[in-house]
């Protein structure tokens, strides 16, 4: 949700009103952003890899003496 409105953002932001009609430019850049978003979360899952065999992360914190 957050992609679709960086997208909307980056329209506003950068349309050109000579180009065409800002919806149609919006819609693209929307979707270009969400599709992004996807990728890098699907990337980011490959190469890091999970099983079910992990332990849990340890949580290391320095105790006050």
């Amino acid at each position: 949700m957050q992609a679709g409105y960086i997208g909307l953002w980056f329209a506003y932001q950068h349309h050109d009103s000579e180009r065409g009609p800002f919806p149609a430019y919006a819609f693209l850049r929307v979707r270009g952003e969400m599709l992004t978003m996807l990728r890098k979360d699907a990337n980011y899952y490959d190469r890091h890899s999970f099983s079910s065999n992990d332990q849990e992360p340890v949580d290391i914190t320095m105790s006050e003496s």
